[in-house]
């Protein structure tokens, strides 16, 4: 496989992104490529196929399984950039040198290194404490529900996950991304040669950062 952004992902069977499967609900990855991927599915899998297969129900009692993650994400470091007033005598230095005129003058340096009037000269540094946090929270729950029997088995799973932001300037403080998600699917044996398999998928998406709310279509799949 090459071109990661380039290559095909199958769901069960169906064509989607692979970030709307989590970790937990997959059962079994295989990696197509060359001739054997796209005799299957044609010159868009050129690059390799990854195809998900999903869980399924399991004839026996049924099983409920919880999982509660929570954590912190912590930038491993910032850039350091320099003030306004080095910046400008780096930059017409940078500008003497090819034999141009400066761009800043020394007042106007002056002026930025004083810090006198940071509104009218500032000097913004947008990776201090005053703009970013040192640390967000990232935390989830998850619920899986397993079970059947010989003719009916069933699997279903829903869960929450609300994420953070590192931004804590003005309304930036209150940013967070909150999944909900809920996916199903019933295999049915109604006869030795007949078969059913039913699957549904359901995900909502708040972000604060826009206020875009986006929800996935169902899906449906028989054989």
């Amino acid at each position: 496989i090459w071109g990661m952004n380039d290559l095909l992902v199958v769901v069960d069977g169906n064509v989607r992104d692979a970030n709307n499967v989590l970790p937990t609900e997959i059962q079994q990855i295989t990696i197509l490529k060359g001739m054997a991927a796209v005799v299957l599915y044609g010159s868009r899998a050129a690059k390799g196929v990854i195809m998900i297969t999903t869980k399924r129900g399991q004839a026996g009692d049924p099983t409920i399984n919880v999982r509660v993650n929570t954590g912190v994400r912590v930038p491993k470091a910032f850039p350091k950039y320099l003030g306004s007033a080095e910046y400008m005598t780096y930059y017409n230095e940078a500008r003497a040198n090819d034999g141009l005129a400066p761009s800043f003058s020394d007042e106007q340096i002056y002026r930025h290194a004083s810090g006198e009037n940071p509104y009218r000269y500032p000097s913004l540094n947008m990776y201090s404490s005053d703009y970013l946090r040192k640390m967000y929270n990232q935390s989830e729950g998850i619920v899986e529900i397993i079970g059947g029997n010989e003719r009916v088995r069933y699997y279903t799973t829903t869960g929450y996950s609300r994420e953070g932001t590192l931004l804590k300037v003005g309304n930036t403080a209150d940013d967070n991304i909150t999944r909900m998600f809920a996916r199903g699917n019933i295999d049915l044996d109604l006869h030795e040669n007949f078969k059913v398999q039913c699957l549904e998928s359901l995900r909502v998406i708040e972000d604060q950062q826009d206020l875009l709310h986006r929800t996935a279509p169902s899906e449906h799949q028989k054989s």
